[in-house]
């Protein structure tokens, strides 16, 4: 009777263990950004910020370097965020920086394409905007994530 009694105790106790293993494996897994997810500014921040920075410009080899999921290297997300900067960026492309509070630190900085100058007249400073475009990278010297190929989806809720 003794025995019956441990082997299910036994069991039981393996079997919890077995469960707690496989729940911490599921929420210990890298977060990664797939095609069309809805994110806020600091969701892709902390998420690209995980992964690994590094350098996402052209290193040595001449080949860029993107820390997105491998398996689309440059997955177009949607993300939601206060407008920081508007305006050209260090290379004078047209550009929006992204804060996850109005006034805060630049987490996304989204690059617009060189003939979208004019859609930049319908962003300012201190707005709630939601870009669309290609998650290339965390930059580590810069603590930011760049967004290249980026298409403004809506200003204040309002489409521009």
């Amino acid at each position: 009777m003794i025995k019956m009694y441990l082997k299910k105790t036994i069991t039981t106790i393996s079997f919890t263990l077995l469960a707690a293993i496989a729940a911490f494996a599921q929420t210990s897994a890298p977060a990664t950004l797939k095609d069309n997810d809805n994110k806020t500014a600091i969701e892709v921040y902390n998420i690209m910020k995980e992964q690994g920075g590094g350098s996402i410009g052209k290193g040595k080899s001449g080949k860029g370097k993107s820390n997105a999921d491998p398996s689309n290297a440059s997955p177009k997300v949607n993300i939601s965020g206060y407008a920081v900067k508007v305006g050209p960026d260090v290379y004078g492309l047209p550009s929006v920086e992204l804060s996850d509070t109005k006034g805060g630190k630049t987490r996304i900085l989204c690059v617009l394409p060189f003939t979208d100058y004019l859609k930049l007249r319908h962003v300012s400073k201190g707005d709630k905007v939601t870009m669309k475009g290609e998650v290339r990278g965390y930059a580590d010297e810069y603590d930011f994530v760049l967004v290249k190929q980026s298409k403004i989806v809506s200003v204040n809720g309002k489409k521009p």
